[in-house]
């Protein structure tokens, strides 16, 4: 996937679809060695603090304890799926907040 996209931004593409598609590579070549290096260091449980320091992007039902269940009923899926953000012990939902200045991807 990752070489797809670099043979992408070889094409003719818009200066808004070549920043898109070079975003996508920033966040897959990150993921890639985020994973190279979890393997290295022998990360082998969802409890190793190496794995949970991750953040992880979730798409489900919200438990019924979250105490945002009842909020923006406009951005759930069709099962009552919603977006969220989760780091350690911390889940968020997420909003589409805004994410900094888009020439400058930081991850």
């Amino acid at each position: 996937q990752l070489n797809d996209l670099i043979k992408l931004t070889q094409s003719d593409l818009s200066k808004g679809d070549r920043t898109r598609v070079m975003v996508c590579i920033t966040m897959d070549a990150h993921a890639r060695d985020i994973v190279a290096k979890m393997i290295r260091s022998n990360v082998d449980s969802v409890g190793s603090f190496m794995w949970q320091s991750q953040l992880k992007h979730k798409f489900r039902v919200p438990p019924s304890h979250a105490r945002y269940q009842a909020r923006d009923p406009a951005l759930r899926g069709e099962s009552g799926e919603r977006a969220e953000v989760a780091i350690c012990d911390a889940i968020l939902p997420y909003d589409y907040e805004y994410l900094g200045n888009g020439p400058r991807l930081v991850i």
